[in-house]
């Protein structure tokens, strides 16, 4: 049995008793969003066709009764990214396309990127539209460090001032997608743990903490300094 369009919005109880419905295609509608909508229990159904509409949003019970849909059909819409949840309960599904879709392949995309290649879901030509460096890139060409966002750094005190004696502590924090690695930089030399110098004739050793929010402690200044992190 094949199902003709509907039109959205989805009212409540749509297709509820449609048990028999195998092919259920809802292509070419102009539905944005399915954030507030859920299929019903429709134990035979395999082939979902929701390409060429204007769907943007998907949310997690959207999917979550279809245990045993097969295909579905997601090209041609205006998704940038979705989240693996909403696919995690099609256990049986053997094909997702997702191509001509604006992706913005970046650190947001990581999670869902790594479920679809995982289950084999992955299909030409799903491709990145942004950001510029990966435009027109697909998807099996990407590895998670491409997928990576900049971190972004704060630091509530960038340069501090102490006097001759005193010990100096500079800290900041941290936020990236996947991990990075930090790194302490001053005059273009890396410090590392432990690490001396000897600036005005007297030894400084250096201690790098890290945490919620990373810091590093100076010792034994020699003179009144200025020590601002690169």
């Amino acid at each position: 049995m094949n199902s003709k369009p509907f039109f959205c919005p989805f009212q409540p109880g749509t297709f509820k008793g449609d048990i028999r419905i195998r092919k259920l295609w809802l292509g070419h509608n102009p539905i944005r969003s399915l954030s507030g909508f859920a299929f019903p229990h429709i134990p035979h159904l395999r082939i979902l066709d929701l390409s060429h509409c204007l769907l943007n949003k998907l949310s997690r019970p959207t999917f979550m009764l279809l245990e045993l849909l097969e295909v579905l059909h997601l090209n041609d819409n205006r998704f940038r990214r979705l989240d693996k949840r909403v696919f995690v309960p099609l256990r049986q599904l053997k094909s997702l396309t997702m191509e001509d879709n604006p992706w913005m392949c970046d650190c947001r995309l990581l999670d869902f990127w790594r479920w679809l290649m995982a289950h084999n879901l992955f299909s030409l030509p799903t491709a990145c539209a942004a950001p510029d460096k990966l435009a027109g890139v697909t998807w099996d060409r990407l590895t998670d460090a491409s997928l990576a966002c900049p971190p972004a750094v704060a630091t509530p005190e960038p340069m501090v001032t102490v006097s001759s004696g005193d010990d100096a502590t500079l800290s900041c924090m941290v936020t990236a997608h996947p991990g990075t690695k930090l790194s302490w930089v001053r005059s273009g030399v890396a410090i590392a743990n432990n690490t001396q110098s000897n600036d005005g004739g007297r030894p400084h050793t250096y201690t790098i903490r890290t945490g919620p929010v990373a810091s590093v402690r100076r010792y034994h200044t020699s003179n009144k300094s200025k020590y601002v992190k690169n």
